[in-house]
This record gives C-alpha cells, sequence and structure tokens, in this order.
C-alpha cells in the first residue's frame, strides 16, 4: 500500500502562500498537515518536542486568541477555505 493512498490531499499555508499537502491519518503527527506522506510515521525529535510543549503550555490562550484574530481577517484564510471545500467534494 503506498501512503500517498492512505493520506488526504489538502491545501494548508506555508510561508504566506497556498500549498497542496497531506493530511495524516494515524501515528504520532495525526491529523497534522505535512509536506510528505512518509513523515506522519517519522519518529519524533525529542528536544523539541519537549520545548513546544512547554512553550505551549504556558501561552496555549494568548497564541489561540492572537491567531483566531489575526486569521479570519486575512483573504488567504477565505482562499483556503473554498480549496479544501472542493477538495472535500471530490473525495
Amino acid at each position: 500500500m503506498i501512503l500517498s493512498e492512505l493520506s488526504n490531499r489538502i491545501y494548508a499555508r506555508r510561508s504566506g502562500k497556498l500549498k497542496k499537502v497531506y493530511r495524516c491519518p494515524s501515528g504520532f503527527r495525526k491529523g497534522r498537515a505535512v509536506s510528505d506522506p512518509g513523515v506522519c510515521f517519522a519518529p519524533r525529535k525529542r528536544a523539541s518536542t519537549r520545548m513546544k510543549l512547554s512553550i505551549s503550555a504556558r501561552k496555549k490562550s494568548k497564541i489561540r486568541a492572537m491567531k483566531t484574530r489575526i486569521t479570519n481577517r486575512k483573504a488567504t484564510h477565505f482562499r483556503l477555505k473554498r480549496l479544501n471545500n472542493m477538495l472535500r467534494g471530490r473525495r
């Protein structure tokens, strides 16, 4: 079985632009958008994972509030929603 058949193809923001990426169906990165389906099952980097968890625990509410306020106003947000809804209809 090929990994690209398992994972769904979606659009996501990458450095200010919209790119086609894959949504991981299972593994440690389940639900995350990754550039290559093989990354879904790659081992995690322990040091960076520990750092991310500690940062997100401290600043979770602040990050969430800022992200929703910023992203919902941008034109790329509306374009991204439209493109992913089109892809969802094709599945």
